[in-house]
């Protein structure tokens, strides 16, 4: 997967009675299937104000426009020509190099607990290990294989079409699938994916 922003436009405004620096981001998302032959493009777009506001996400770009117009008084904003792309660092980038601390399981989703933070993982993952076959949620013995998970440094981190959200450990990686029946997936750090 690989996410670029591109900063579109920059500027000030008033929001209710503060002024703020903002600018318009463009997130556009790449994911690859598993053969990376096939990919997805996705794009999201940002309202970023200075603090203590922000940014704000939006899924399409109209829905941005409209709350910009709704919100801001005396707004001035700029087109950046060129506009300014730069690599954005995935949302689970942070356990990247670290490793599993601790699982805890709970009634219908498990907790885990990285070194960089907590993960809710609202699907169970499957594990696939390295040269076995890979364990289901459903599996007598998958408590354990997870539990055996602890200490194993992240090696990398992706989400691919086909597959899901894939960490990958020394000797096993961890796959939650990404299909959206309307319910949260995954969380972690103030990310939720649903």
């Amino acid at each position: 997967m690989k996410q670029v922003d591109t900063i579109t436009a920059r500027g000030r405004g008033r929001w209710g009675h503060h002024l703020y620096d903002v600018a318009l981001r463009t997130r556009r998302c790449t994911r690859w299937d598993a053969t990376g032959l096939r990919s997805d493009d996705e794009e999201t777009y940002f309202l970023d104000c200075s603090p203590p506001v922000g940014s704000r996400a939006f899924g399409e770009e109209a829905a941005r426009h409209a709350f910009i117009t709704a919100s801001f008084t005396d707004l001035d904003l700029a087109d950046v020509d060129p506009p300014e792309p730069y690599d954005a660092p995935h949302w689970l980038d942070p356990i990247r190099g670290g490793f599993l601390e601790s699982v805890t399981f709970v009634a219908d989703y498990v907790q885990l607990h990285w070194t960089a933070g907590t993960m809710n993982a609202y699907r169970l993952p499957r594990i696939e290990v390295v040269g076995g076959q890979p364990v289901e949620a459903s599996d007598p013995c998958y408590a354990a294989h997870l539990v055996r998970l602890l200490g194993a440094p992240v090696r990398d981190v992706d989400e691919v079409l086909d597959l899901g959200l894939v960490i990958t450990l020394d000797s096993a990686r961890m796959v939650i699938p990404l299909h959206s029946d309307g319910h949260e997936i995954v969380e972690f750090g103030g990310h939720v994916v649903s």
